[in-house]
């Protein structure tokens, strides 16, 4: 059997960048985003952009000289109670070209990359949900470091404002609410105190 040849290439031009967005929205689709808001998404330029910056580090990955995936890292610098670390923030293959070492590959050129930005670690963004992309970087000896909780802005808000910046509206519902908890947990009518 013929081993297929794999290059990976830092992601200099536009014309690369075109290469990385079109595979970044297959990865999308496949991971469950509709084609349409992926497609919004990479028409308004989030991908190009963010590959512009300094800080982010984009390559593909070619098999027998078609693009076969990508990877896309960010240098973490100054994380509180972290060390320095390369983050790879998405590797995708595409499913034809899977079983090949395309990951492997592009790995490989990650760890190039954090010896010559001087990073000792590496990390990995896998979603919790996703099973095989889990267990392919703990085979390489990514382990779990944090957990990373995350919430929308506005409930945020709502749970960390002053309390005298609170509506009174806000304040009536939330009593409402806990009445309505609490009369439905032991089904028990609250009679008023009479006025004495």
């Amino acid at each position: 059997m013929n081993r297929q040849s794999i290059s990976v290439q830092p992601v200099t031009t536009a014309e690369e960048r075109a290469l990385l967005t079109g595979l970044w929205l297959a990865a999308s689709v496949e991971s469950g985003i509709s084609p349409e808001v992926a497609s919004r998404r990479a028409s308004h330029g989030a991908v190009e952009v963010a590959l512009q910056r300094p800080d982010v580090h984009g390559f593909l990955a070619y098999l027998d000289g078609a693009p076969a995936g990508f990877l896309v890292a960010t240098e973490s610098v100054m994380r509180f109670g972290e060390g320095d670390e390369l983050v790879v923030e998405q590797i995708y293959v595409d499913r034809a070209a899977r079983r090949h070492g395309v990951a492997r590959a592009l790995l490989h050129t990650a760890t190039g990359l954090a010896e010559r930005l001087g990073f000792d670690r590496i990390a990995s963004a896998v979603p919790a949900s996703a099973r095989d992309a889990n267990r392919f970087f703990a085979r390489l000896g990514f382990g779990p470091a944090v957990t990373r909780r995350v919430a929308s802005v506005s409930a945020v808000r709502r749970r960390v404002a002053p309390s005298d910046l609170v509506s009174s509206r806000a304040r009536l519902l939330h009593m409402r609410r806990s009445m309505r908890a609490r009369g439905q947990g032991g089904g028990h009518e609250v009679a008023a105190d009479p006025i004495r």
